[in-house]
């Protein structure tokens, strides 16, 4: 009697465990995007954001660390956050300004920012890119970004609002 109450026992807390075990980051982004399935995205700083773009099987969530400047001098510091990589938690400064990129690239083991010369040609590798809108902060997928786009290789990261 003393075997089936331990079995018991362990057949619960093996059920607990699997009851709250929960989603990755990414899983949690992709089930968002693919519910809000949005382009483009005006962004707020401290709210996150979730992103997912398929054909680079890259997912997760951005936090919008700063968000400063006007049209021709916005700078946005986001903090990306997905499972795998080693660049958990790291700070990346897009800009429409001189001093920074405006394209945030994904090139397979880590994000990096690049130019826009870099991003026509690595079109297929853009994860996201600060458009130049007139009072907002807008990220947008590569497919939205006219010089991008014109490429006919840029790939479709879709967003969605934590």
């Amino acid at each position: 009697m003393k075997k089936i109450f331990n079995l018991a026992v362990i057949f619960a807390a093996m059920m607990t465990a699997f009851t709250f075990t929960s989603c990755s980051d990414e899983d949690k982004a992709e089930e968002q995007v693919q519910e809000q399935q949005l382009e483009q995205i005006a962004v707020l700083q401290g709210n996150t954001y979730g992103f997912s773009n398929a054909s680079l099987a890259k997912s997760g969530f951005f936090k919008v660390i700063s968000a400063t400047g006007t049209a021709g001098s916005k700078v946005v510091e986001i903090e990306i956050t997905t499972k795998k990589d080693d660049q958990k938690g790291e700070i990346f400064t897009l800009g429409d300004d001189a001093d920074h990129t405006s394209y945030l690239k994904w090139d397979g083991t880590k994000f990096e920012n690049v130019k826009q010369s870099e991003a026509e040609a690595n079109a297929d590798k853009i994860i996201f890119c600060l458009a130049s809108a007139e009072n907002n902060y807008v990220i947008t997928s590569a497919t939205v970004n006219n010089k991008v786009k014109a490429t006919g290789k840029a790939t479709t990261t879709y967003f969605s609002i934590k």
